[in-house]
């Protein structure tokens, strides 16, 4: 399953396309690398998602089928951690 597909199914991220910008901002990690929306995940992976001020990792533990409703969700990732998160700051162009 693709991670753009498995963040958005299990509601780690809401929007499908958010999740796929995000792997293209780098904001996606699987087991410590940056990876591409298209890339794919597997049970027992972990996944590091660098969003808003956190930085949360969490562990596949199941592939969803279709979108599942929010109460069924919590069944496919668990919480490993969560650290608060500071973005970096751009650089700026002269």
């Amino acid at each position: 399953m693709r991670i753009d597909v498995f963040l958005h199914r299990t509601g780690l991220i809401r929007r499908r396309t958010k999740a796929q910008r995000a792997c293209g901002q780098g904001r996606v990690q699987i087991n410590g690398r940056s990876i591409k929306a298209a890339a794919s995940v597997s049970v027992g992976q972990k996944v590091t998602v660098f969003a808003g001020c956190n930085e949360d990792e969490w562990k596949i533990v199941g592939l969803p089928p279709g979108t599942m409703p929010r109460d069924r969700q919590a069944k496919f990732a668990s919480l490993i951690s969560r650290k608060p998160w500071t973005p970096p700051e751009e650089e700026e162009i002269w």
